[in-house]
């Protein structure tokens, strides 16, 4: 049985090779961590960003819901599996896996912040202001999204999105 160190030490060294860019190399690296970790959700994730750094989103997209099953509570993950459908034209299934993650962890306010999107693209424009509403009033209560370096640049075009330009008190510098 494999320790949590080693489990460690083997998601390091495929990360390096990932960041190196050997994609090829890490491949068969990740399919072992995959077969000798099948409980733990972190080779899973792993496997989903290999997998989208080979361009394959449909296998990204299995394993990322495979590591969801395994940690049902991580909104990293859900939020990564409900932005993939949602740029897979997928919206009702980007709303499902935020509504469940938002189940078991109300305060995640990326979630809520995509679920808004995920609404406004339904036409749930009141369903959307709600979740915006949750996304912001969570952020900003712990400092983040008050200004554009308080806010990750990855969701930057969202949180503006979410607030109008009348919204006093943001800071757009």
């Amino acid at each position: 049985m494999s320790t949590d160190a080693e489990l460690e030490q083997r998601l390091a060294e495929l990360r390096q090779l990932m960041d190196a860019g050997a994609v090829a190399a890490a491949r068969p690296k990740c399919e072992q961590l995959l077969l000798a970790y099948p409980k733990r959700p972190e080779p899973f994730k792993l496997a989903a960003r290999l997998a989208a750094l080979r361009g394959d989103l449909a296998t990204a997209g299995i394993r990322l819901v495979q590591a969801l099953a395994l940690n049902p509570g991580d909104t990293a993950v859900a939020f990564d599996v409900a932005m993939l459908r949602f740029n897979q034209s997928d919206p009702e299934g980007a709303a499902q896996a935020l509504a469940a993650a938002l189940a078991l962890t109300p305060n995640a306010p990326d979630c809520w912040l995509l679920l808004g999107h995920v609404r406004q693209q339904l036409g749930q424009q009141q369903f959307a202001l709600k979740a915006w509403f949750q996304a912001i009033d969570q952020a900003q209560s712990h400092g983040r999204w008050l200004d554009e370096r308080s806010t990750p640049k990855a969701l930057l075009p969202m949180v503006l999105a979410a607030m109008p330009n009348q919204q006093p008190g943001r800071s757009r510098g």
